[in-house]
C-alpha cells in the first residue's frame, strides 16, 4: 500500500503488474484500484492474462497497460463483462468508464487547461443585443404596411453562472481522472476542486450544453464528463474502490482468436442435426459451433483454449478427450461437405510467452504436439488436432483484424506440421 500520490508516481509501473495464475480463484484480468481519501493510501494492481510478457521500463509497460485496456474494451461481451463477478469478493464492483477518464486527461493536456465555455448562446426574446443574421434565419416576421416586423429576435444570452459552472465541472472531472489514472503517465495531481459534487446540478448543466453544442470535440468531452458523473454517483460516499477487468478472460481469448484469424460466415461450416419425430413436428437442434474457422488455401478449424500448458508444460493442462473428439467432428463435417475447397486441419490455440524458459522461441507460434482419437485411423489431416502456443502479447497487439499476414503464417505452420506428421508419424 502506497501512502502518498507522489510515491505512486515515483513507483516503477512494472512493480504494479503481475500475471494471473488461474489457480485458487486467481482469475481476474484487469486493474484493481483502491484509494482511501482519509489517509491518502493507494493500492493498484494490474493483472495480465496467462502468458503475457510484461516489460520492465515504464514506457513499454505503459503501452502494455494500454494494450490490456483496449483489448478488454474491444472484446467485452455478456460472457466477459468488464467488472469482477466474484460474489465472494469483499470489494464492491462497479463498471468503470475507463475510456472517459483517459480521454479527459488527454483533452486537458491538449487544451493546455480546463474547458472554458466560449460558444455564444442565443435565445428568442424581444429585448437584448440582437444578432440580425440569426434573427433572419430563425425568426418569422409579421408583415405590416411599413414593412416586416419581428416580435421576437435572436439575442445573446449571458449566463455567467452556467458558463463558470461548466469550467468547475471540468476541474472536478480532470482531478478525478488524474487521481485515478495519472499514475499511468507519471502525472502529478492538479489542484483539488473546491466545488462540491452535485450530481443533479452537474448533469443538468452538461446535458443542456450537450444539446446545443455542434463541435464534435466538445460533444465527446461533455459526454465523457457525464459518464464520470454517473459513475461517481453509483459509488457509496467515500468509496473509491473499483475493478476494470473480467474474471472470464477465456472468452476474451476466444474473441481475439476469432477476430484475427476467423472468417465471418463460420455458421456455414457448423455441423447441424435434426430430430425427425413420429408424434410431433420435426425439430432442428442447435449447431455445434467451433470457435473459429480459418480459410486460406485450406480450412483450419481453430479452438481457442485459455489453458495453462504454455506456463506449466504439464500434460494435465492440455485439452481432454471431449474437446479433441469434438474438434475432429468439426473437421470431418467440413471435409465431407467442402471437399473441393481445400484440405481440412484442426488446431488448439493456447497462450504462452515466447520468452518462456521451456518454450523459448523467436516465433510468435510454437507447435507442441498432436492429439489423436482412438475411433479414427488418424491417417487424414482432419483426424488430427495440432497443439499450438500463441504469444499472448503479440496477439493482443495485432491491430488489423482479420490479419492476412497472421492468417498466412499460422496456416502454413499448422498445415506443414500435420503433413510432416502424416509422412513420419513417429517423429515427435
Amino acid at each position: 500500500m502506497l501512502n502518498h500520490t507522489n510515491e505512486l508516481i515515483d513507483t516503477s509501473l512494472s512493480k504494479l503488474c503481475r500475471n494471473v495464475t488461474n489457480t485458487d480463484g486467481d482469475s481476474f484480468v484487469g486493474i484493481r484500484f483502491d484509494w482511501n481519501e482519509g489517509n491518502s493510501n493507494f493500492d493498484i494492481i494490474i493483472t495480465f492474462p496467462l502468458g503475457y510478457r510484461i516489460a520492465q521500463d515504464n514506457e513499454t509497460v505503459r503501452d502494455d497497460i494500454l494494450t490490456l485496456i483496449s483489448t478488454l474494451q474491444a472484446n467485452e461481451d455478456k460472457k466477459a463483462p468488464l467488472f469482477n463477478q466474484d460474489d465472494n469478493s469483499a470489494a464492491k464492483n462497479y463498471s468503470f468508464p475507463m475510456q472517459a477518464y483517459i480521454d479527459i486527461m488527454y483533452d486537458y493536456l491538449d487544451r493546455g487547461g480546463y474547458y472554458v465555455e466560449q460558444d455564444e448562446i442565443y435565445i428568442s426574446s424581444n429585448s437584448g443585443r440582437v444578432n440580425w443574421n440569426r434573427t433572419i434565419r430563425h425568426e418569422s416576421p409579421i408583415v405590416q404596411k411599413n414593412g416586416l416586423v419581428y416580435l421576437t429576435m435572436q439575442v445573446r444570452r449571458h449566463n455567467e453562472t452556467d458558463r463558470n459552472l461548466i469550467t468547475e465541472i471540468s476541474k472536478y472531472c480532470v482531478y478525478e481522472s488524474f487521481l485515478k489514472l495519472g499514475w499511468l503517465y507519471k502525472y502529478g495531481l492538479p489542484p483539488k476542486p473546491t466545488t462540491a459534487f452535485n450530481k443533479n446540478l452537474f448533469l443538468s448543466v452538461l446535458r443542456e450544453k450537450l444539446s446545443i453544442t455542434h463541435k464534435d470535440r466538445d460533444k465527446r468531452l461533455i459526454q465523457n464528463m457525464i459518464d464520470i458523473i454517473l459513475f461517481l454517483d453509483k459509488l457509496p460516499q467515500q468509496e473509491q474502490s473499483f475493478n476494470f477487468g473480467t474474471n472470464r478472460f477465456e472468452y476474451i481469448w476466444e474473441r481475439l482468436i476469432d477476430s484475427v484469424f476467423g472468417v465471418k460466415n463460420k455458421d456455414d461450416y457448423f455441423p447441424k442435426s435434426t430430430w425427425q419425430l413420429f408424434f410431433n413436428d420435426s425439430k432442428n437442434n442447435s449447431s455445434l459451433q467451433p470457435d473459429t474457422i480459418l480459410k486460406a488455401d485450406d480450412f483450419i478449424v481453430l479452438d481457442a483454449k485459455y489453458y495453462r500448458y504454455g506456463e506449466t508444460a504439464l500434460p494435465i493442462h492440455l485439452p481432454h478427450s471431449a474437446s479433441i473428439n469434438k474438434q475432429i467432428t468439426y473437421g470431418e463435417h467440413i471435409f465431407e461437405n467442402h471437399k473441393d475447397e481445400g484440405e481440412v486441419y484442426n488446431a488448439f490455440l493456447m497462450p504462452f510467452n515466447n520468452n518462456h524458459h521451456i518454450f523459448s522461441t523467436l516465433s510468435n507460434y510454437s507447435t507442441i504436439g498432436i492429439a489423436k482419437s482412438e475411433w479414427k485411423k488418424n491417417d487424414k489431416p482432419h483426424e488430427l488436432v495440432l497443439g499450438v502456443l500463441v504469444d499472448v502479447k503479440h496477439l493482443m497487439s495485432v491491430k488489423v483484424k482479420p490479419n492476412h499476414n497472421e492468417i498466412h503464417e499460422l496456416s502454413e505452420i499448422i498445415s506443414n506440421k500435420i503433413k510432416e506428421h502424416l509422412v513420419a508419424p513417429e517423429t515427435p
